[in-house]
């Protein structure tokens, strides 16, 4: 049996979760293994105590998050396909410079060493896609 922990950690049944609830939670753990999650480590006792902190993107987050379990209860109730993430949730997203560099990095995996203004030129041709893309999400939002 699985399980969702609020805030207050407060364990609730995946199956009790209401749809909108369990829709949110999915839309929120795309959005943070995109934007980056943090991940802290620590051990130890007395005066040997050690804390490593981290940022965690992509599967990695999804997997930490139990993405998959959250997906299978969505697909148990026959809904159909997860939710799609909102116009606002995108535009925010494709205004994100974490984003935006996350992009440009998947698109040219040499990004990182590349000279600061061949990135700079990148960024602004990914962001110019993305207002592109962003303008015409309404047609093709509910699946065109």
């Amino acid at each position: 049996m699985k399980f969702h922990t609020t805030r207050a950690r407060v364990k609730i049944n995946l199956s009790d979760l209401e749809l909108g609830h369990l829709k949110n939670i999915i839309a929120m753990i795309e959005r943070k293994s995109i934007e980056g999650l943090p991940v802290t480590v620590g051990d130890g006792s007395g005066d040997d105590i050690w804390v490593d902190r981290d940022v965690t993107y992509g599967e990695a987050a999804k997997i930490r998050l139990d993405f998959q379990d959250y997906q299978d209860e969505l697909m148990r109730r026959n809904t159909g396909a997860p939710p799609r993430p909102a116009t606002n949730d995108v535009m925010i997203l494709f205004n994100s410079d974490v984003f935006i560099e996350n992009v440009c990095l998947s698109f040219r995996h040499d990004y990182g060493l590349m000279p600061e203004r061949d990135r700079e030129r990148l960024r602004f041709e990914c962001k110019e896609w993305m207002r592109a893309i962003s303008n015409n999400w309404e047609y093709f939002k509910n699946g065109l």
